[in-house]
């Protein structure tokens, strides 16, 4: 259990790591502040916990900025946030490390062409570089004019993999099992005549 306030250490054992319930949100109701002026006030205590399975918000104009320390402890540099809700117009993610300047990562939603994506999946895939041992915190900006709403995962190279392929196994069957289905209704009207079957 991490403590408050604490950073999300990421030692590699418990990959994929849930962010939600470690986020902290803050609402920009002009939708125009930047990543440093939300940096600059950040001493005012401006992230909100929420403890949440996911962000949450319903609908909004606002942009919703969300931030999490973490602690990479592990050897892996290369990390995966993914936002399991296609439909969220523009994402990005900042990260500083440490001292260092914060830096535009990644960026994805559905306002941009599916060929512009990092990595061309239906979920939002946001790579990210996090330095092996060291701290970063990180930055996202989500607008949208649908729901706030999406699970959230930080993901490694393989686990990213595992998950992507686990949720295309699963989306074959069900979308398979439907054709199986349609199909077997074609033949019955075929055989029958009988219009119900292709209701």
């Amino acid at each position: 259990v991490q403590a408050a306030g604490a950073p999300l250490l990421l030692e590699g054992a418990s990959v994929p790591y849930n962010l939600a319930p470690q986020l902290g949100y803050f609402e920009d109701e002009t939708a125009k502040q930047t990543v440093n002026q939300v940096i600059a006030h950040e001493r005012e205590n401006i992230f909100v916990p929420d403890n949440g399975a996911g962000i949450n918000r319903g609908f909004s104009t606002n942009a919703l900025w969300a931030s999490i320390e973490v602690d990479n402890r592990s050897k892996a540099k290369s990390w995966y946030i993914v936002l399991g809700y296609a439909l969220l117009d523009d994402v990005k993610v900042y990260v500083k490390v440490e001292d260092g300047p914060v830096r535009l990562q990644a960026r994805g939603g559905d306002s941009l062409a599916f060929s512009t994506r990092a990595v061309k999946v239906a979920p939002i895939v946001l790579p990210v570089t996090l330095p092996a041992g060291k701290r970063a915190k990180i930055y996202l900006r989500i607008k949208t004019d649908g729901t706030f709403f999406s699970p959230i995962h930080l993901h490694n190279d393989f686990r990213l993999v595992e998950t992507l392929t686990r949720d295309q196994i699963r989306n074959g069957l069900y979308f398979g099992a439907l054709f199986i289905l349609a199909l077997y209704n074609l033949l019955l009207f075929i055989y029958f005549r009988r219009p119900t079957y292709i209701v």
